[in-house]
C-alpha cells in the first residue's frame, strides 16, 4: 500500500459547526457538530446523530459562513458517543474554516 494521497493538507482543529439537511422522510434537521480536522476540501466532523452517506448538507461555521457539502462517510457511533462523518465541501475554500490551513500542526 502506497502513501496516502490527499487533495489538500488537513490540520487538526476543533471548531463548532451547524449542519442542516432534509432527512429521507422530508424532515428538516438541524444539529450541532465539531470538527476534528479540516482542509480546504472538507472535514472530519463529530456529532451525536448520524447523517446518511451521500446526503447533501448545509454547513455553517462559527464565523457564520454557509457552504453546501456532501457526506462521504458516516461511521457507526463510537464508544465515546460520537458519530464521525467525513464531508466534502461543494467548492474548496482556503478561508471557509476561519483558520490558517498552512499553520503547523
Amino acid at each position: 500500500m502506497g502513501p496516502e494521497r490527499r487533495r489538500s493538507r488537513r490540520i487538526e482543529r476543533i471548531l463548532s459547526a451547524e449542519i442542516r439537511w432534509h432527512s429521507g422522510e422530508g424532515i428538516y434537521v438541524r444539529e450541532t457538530a465539531e470538527t476534528e480536522n479540516v482542509s480546504s476540501h472538507g472535514a472530519l466532523l463529530r456529532m451525536k446523530p448520524a447523517t446518511p452517506v451521500s446526503a447533501v448538507i448545509s454547513l455553517r461555521t462559527a464565523a457564520g459562513s454557509w457552504r453546501p457539502a456532501e457526506v462521504k462517510r458516516c461511521d457507526s457511533k463510537a464508544p465515546d458517543g460520537w458519530t464521525r462523518l467525513a464531508i466534502d465541501l461543494a467548492e474548496p475554500s482556503e478561508a471557509f474554516w476561519g483558520v490558517s490551513l498552512t499553520s503547523a500542526v
